[in-house]
């Protein structure tokens, strides 16, 4: 009896083709990304050549490398042996690239060549069985033929109200069994409401100058603190500066005197040094550059989670982002709906918070000496933002809005707070903290049962212990 293998040359070569002929142009990253999310392993590929191809792609994209036309025939030849002669790499990707011409159906292609995989391996692993005299031999080979058939995405996403039980259940009894899902902040109050921040677009907002960097920058040397590892997308200013921040925190020198170099005694100096041992063994990892599209946060993304155990990537800022689209008329709120939507699926996809830092409107002032607290439906440039993000955040400082005494006659120069306006997995707050200008420290409000250090903690490592 003929055993027919079920596959799809046509669909494997479109998939392909569409991948390496876009990358002239915006749209090809977007596509080898879309493809590259559905299938998981070369042997997806029935043709071996495709195979080859396809492993070979993967592996400059983790390389951060160009792999165009020519890159990748010339790293094919650097690399592999052709399945056959006669032919060279050029002429087979040449053909692959043909008659690509539209890039709409490229997720349907995946998920027929997904499918057509996941029934070779269950053929494959029936034929093991029946063929088999004695089962023990064979239990290597099916157990690697039923993990990679299990290891792809069903083409059936559909569960059942059983399978979600199930895992709501699996979840409890890890929590109840001391399992943390969530990334600490090391704010109290945040944590307490959340558990620890956990997969999903967060969005951080705030007008110009009212401290949403100052509060990022305290929260990413909070969470480092505690033994996450943090990214620190900063598109506002450089890694120098941001160093400088960082350092501010972990000294208590403020951040002028770090970067101008001035300091008032040769102990403030030997404090500053002393803390930059500190800061070395953070595990906060930054990034620069001045211009970043969604796909290049994704790759940046992608890499710090795979090779730093990344717990957590900040964005500042979101409005910063450039665009993906060529389409001339397409309006920048369009496009930043676009990317909140794209990081919403990027924080899934890896299983890490994203949070975005975003900038309010200038109409949450009033032409009253006092302006009002800010909302997140005056985000910039996009309402589509509130929609679609899991928590948002805003961030009040009273003095900064010109309401400089308290009830109590108190000047309010060192009080802040971040109001919790938005939370899909529980209630909304308001959470009073302590702002120290000179550091652009954002930190727990001290109270008579609270330790005033920021990142004293009890598991994890503590700063003075360095």
């Amino acid at each position: 009896m003929v055993n027919k293998q079920q596959y799809d040359i046509h669909a494997e070569n479109q998939i392909l083709g569409v991948c390496i002929e876009k990358v002239t142009n915006w749209n090809q990253m977007e596509c080898f990304i879309i493809a590259k999310s559905l299938i998981n392993l070369p042997e997806v590929f029935y043709d071996e050549d495709n195979r080859i191809i396809w492993a070979t792609m993967v592996e400059l994209y983790n390389e951060a490398k160009s792999f165009e036309y020519i890159s990748l025939t010339r790293e094919l030849r650097k690399k592999q042996e052709l399945s056959y002669g006669g032919e060279s790499w050029a002429y087979i990707i040449g053909k692959k690239m043909e008659n690509v011409n539209t890039t709409a159906h490229l997720r349907n292609w995946c998920l027929h060549i997904v499918e057509d995989f996941i029934i070779r391996e269950k053929k494959k692993a029936l034929q093991l069985l029946e063929n088999a005299d004695d089962v023990t031999t064979i239990q290597k080979d099916l157990s690697e033929s039923i993990t990679k058939a299990l290891s792809m995405r069903s083409v059936d996403e559909w569960e059942d109200m059983s399978k979600i039980a199930l895992d709501l259940t699996q979840r409890r009894e890890k929590i109840a069994s001391g399992v943390e899902f969530g990334v600490k902040t090391g704010f109290d109050e945040l944590d307490k409401l959340s558990g620890g921040l956990e997969e999903g677009l967060i969005v951080i907002a705030a007008r110009p100058s009212m401290g949403k960097t100052a509060f990022a920058c305290s929260l990413a040397i909070s969470m480092a603190s505690l033994g996450s590892a943090v990214g620190f997308i900063s598109l506002e200013m450089p890694n120098v500066q941001l160093a400088g921040r960082f350092n501010s925190i972990v000294s208590g020198v403020e951040f002028w005197r770090i970067f101008r170099n001035e300091h008032q005694s040769t102990d403030e100096a030997e404090k500053v040094q002393k803390s930059l041992l500190k800061m070395a063994n953070l595990p906060i990892y930054t990034t620069d550059s001045s211009s970043v599209n969604l796909n290049d946060i994704r790759w940046k993304a992608e890499r710090l989670v795979k090779t730093k155990n990344a717990k957590c990537i900040i964005i500042d800022y979101l409005q910063l982002v450039d665009s993906l689209s060529e389409k001339k008329n397409e309006t920048r709120e369009r496009e930043v709906a676009k990317l909140s939507k794209g990081l919403k699926q990027l924080s899934r996809d890896l299983h890490i918070p994203i949070i975005a830092l975003a900038q309010l409107n200038r109409e949450s002032e009033s032409g009253d000496k006092v302006s009002k607290v800010g909302k997140l439906s005056q985000l910039r440039e996009s309402g589509s933002i509130e929609q679609d993000i899991d928590m948002g955040i805003i961030v009040d400082r009273p003095f900064k809005r010109g309401d400089k005494l308290d009830e109590n006659g108190v000047s309010t120069e060192n009080k802040a707070k971040i109001i919790i306006e938005k939370y899909r997995n529980g209630e909304t707050k308001e959470i009073e903290l302590e702002f120290e200008p000179k550091l652009m420290l954002f930190k727990n409000k001290v109270t008579d049962s609270y330790n005033p250090d920021p990142f004293k903690i009890k598991r994890g490592y503590d700063l003075n212990e360095f």
